[in-house]
């Protein structure tokens, strides 16, 4: 006979800092080099294994569901504390990151071209969306997007 397993809700618990209420509440398990912890879910005695980012199993947990996106009110991806924990979608969570400047947007993005001052000279200049793109080596689609604020809006 094979020996009793841990209920999957113990063995989760056991990888959390439980704190205060209102503090949150660290994953201390396994991480991902996001910061996201990770858990296994065993189901006895069939041994299947369903992977768990912990923050979603933790909401699953409190609220009884598994959303197809959980944010973080408090901006923190180790957290497991379910009143730091949302139902949300992609377009939030986006917003979320965005706001919280974890976008990488601009010069800090890996794949730029431009710098912002060339941007805001594009944007100054009086020559011909074609005359631009090849002064910077970029498309006249690029040039109007610049000009038009749907590139570089920041800037």
């Amino acid at each position: 006979m094979a020996p009793a397993k841990t209920d999957p809700t113990v063995r989760f618990w056991r990888h959390v800092d439980v704190r205060k209420p209102d503090e949150c509440w660290p994953w201390i398990g396994a991480r991902g080099s996001n910061g996201y912890g990770h858990f296994v879910e065993r189901c006895w005695p069939y041994h299947d294994r369903r992977q768990w980012l912990a923050h979603r199993f933790a909401f699953k947990l409190a609220h009884g569901f598994a959303p197809i996106l959980v944010r973080h009110r408090c901006d923190n991806p180790a957290c497991c504390n379910s009143a730091h924990l949302l139902q949300g979608t992609n377009k939030e969570n986006t917003a979320d990151a965005v706001a919280r400047g974890r976008m990488a947007r601009g010069a800090r993005h890996g794949r730029v071209k431009l710098t912002e001052d060339e941007v805001l000279a594009i944007r100054l200049a009086s020559e011909s969306y074609r005359v631009l793109a090849a002064r910077f080596d970029i498309s006249t689609s690029q040039v109007s997007r610049i000009r038009t604020k749907k590139r570089w809006s920041h800037a």
